[in-house]
């Protein structure tokens, strides 16, 4: 197998990648709308499996070609693979602008939740009320309800 048949694999798998990580971030983005916690924390996982692959891909690349630019790799090889990187170059960098853009809007989804739920806590118990603690107990309410001393 030539070099170049091997660069093509190696792409074709990052692409299937991308297309995974586009697949979980659309998830990772249902999760954050429905504030789902377990379907965020297994999107969070996957993307960390499908960044871990890409490593790998990626490293591979770096043997195969060195530092060299994919569009001089693309002028020395035959008309065939030619053709097949050009396609993937261009595959990959739309993709990648889709998973760009889902990750933005998914940042700015998350912000915008985390604001709303702010400002429902300060609607709630005013700006100067509870908060919780690092171990997610409401602190600054007392207690409510009639409590029985021990002592008396």
């Amino acid at each position: 197998m030539s070099d170049a048949q091997i660069l093509v694999d190696i792409m074709t798998e990052e692409k299937t990648l991308v297309s995974r990580l586009i697949e979980v971030s659309l998830k990772e983005r249902e999760g954050i709308i429905n504030s789902n916690t377990s379907l965020l924390s297994e999107s969070f996982k996957k993307k960390e499996e499908v960044k871990a692959s890409m490593e790998m891909l990626e490293r591979k690349r770096v043997a195969l070609t060195g530092k060299r630019m994919l569009r001089e790799i693309i002028q020395e090889v035959e008309q065939e693979e030619k053709s097949k990187l050009a396609s993937l170059q261009f595959d990959l960098k739309v993709s990648a602008r889709e998973v760009q853009a889902i990750s933005k809007s998914n940042l700015l989804l998350f912000k915008q939740t985390l604001a709303f739920k702010e400002k429902l806590q300060r609607a709630v118990f005013g700006a100067d009320g509870p908060s919780y603690n690092g171990s997610g107990q409401l602190v600054g309410v007392p207690p409510a309800g009639n409590f029985v001393s021990s002592s008396a």
